[in-house]
């Protein structure tokens, strides 16, 4: 039995070092997928028209992730396995979840096009649209566009996305603490995790932080400012992640009905 693992390992290995990437045809045996999947994950360098080749003809979702996490994956091998992906989600509700990680590591990649990024956000799915948001090249005009409009969301990746963005606007932030998909995105890297849901007093007060490493912004509901600079010391203390952090001390006057009250910001550590 091990001898003829041993030579079906062998002869897939064999066809690798003689056809590359387009050594098999679907569907694959699982000893021909771990292969290639290695193959692509390995220091190997491959030409873009080769990853592009690879992605028109593969769609195995094991094949199709690790074509997509390849840096060296052209825009158009990312268009071609984002069409993929929409296609077979279309094609039965089972592939939903697969694509979902697929639009993430497709957005993901440094080199997907804004054209593609935008195809995305603008897209009636919103497991596209969340992977568009989380995205280093969307352009940042329609990006802040978007985001000003996302207090309506009701998908929770999605409002997971936005809640989790350095860019998204306050106002945008506080609607979103009513909808418990938000609340984890608003408040995961406070001391402890709280919903973001505004006291209604006569002063509502905020804490913000945020992280240059990653950009990375978190929103925590506070009864002033001794209580703001208490969470922001402990969370320094207590989480290595926060240690280059900074804290904002946010305070607004309740505004009258209709109408949206500015915030005051103030530096705190």
């Amino acid at each position: 039995m091990q001898q003829q693992r041993d030579a079906q390992n062998a002869a897939v290995l064999n066809a690798i070092a003689q056809h590359g990437l387009m050594a098999f045809t679907e569907p694959m045996s699982d000893t021909e997928e771990w292969n290639l999947e290695y193959y692509i994950r390995s220091a190997h360098k491959f030409t873009p028209a080769e990853l592009t080749e690879a992605g028109e003809y593969y769609q195995n979702p094991k094949i199709m992730m690790a074509l997509a996490q390849n840096l060296d994956s052209p825009a158009k091998a990312l268009e071609i396995l984002y069409r993929h992906t929409s296609e077979k989600e279309k094609a039965s509700r089972s592939e939903a979840v697969t694509a979902q990680q697929l639009y993430l590591t497709i957005a993901a990649n440094p080199n997907a096009s804004p054209d593609l990024l935008l195809k995305m956000l603008r897209s009636g799915n919103s497991g596209q649209r969340a992977a568009a948001l989380r995205s280093g090249n969307l352009p940042s005009k329609q990006k802040m566009e978007y985001l000003e409009k996302s207090c309506t969301l009701t998908d929770e990746p999605e409002m997971l996305a936005v809640a989790e963005d350095p860019d998204t606007p306050l106002e945008v932030l506080e609607c979103l603490s009513t909808k418990p998909g938000a609340a984890v995105g608003l408040a995961a890297k406070c001391s402890k995790p709280v919903k973001l849901h505004l006291p209604k007093y006569r002063t509502q007060f905020l804490l913000l932080i945020r992280i240059p490493d990653g950009g990375s912004r978190a929103c925590c509901p506070v009864r002033g400012k001794r209580d703001a600079l208490d969470r922001c010391q402990r969370s320094n203390l207590l989480e290595p992640l926060f240690w280059t952090a900074s804290c904002l001390f946010l305070s607004r006057r309740q505004p009258a009905k209709n109408r949206v009250g500015s915030w005051q910001q103030t530096q705190i550590e």
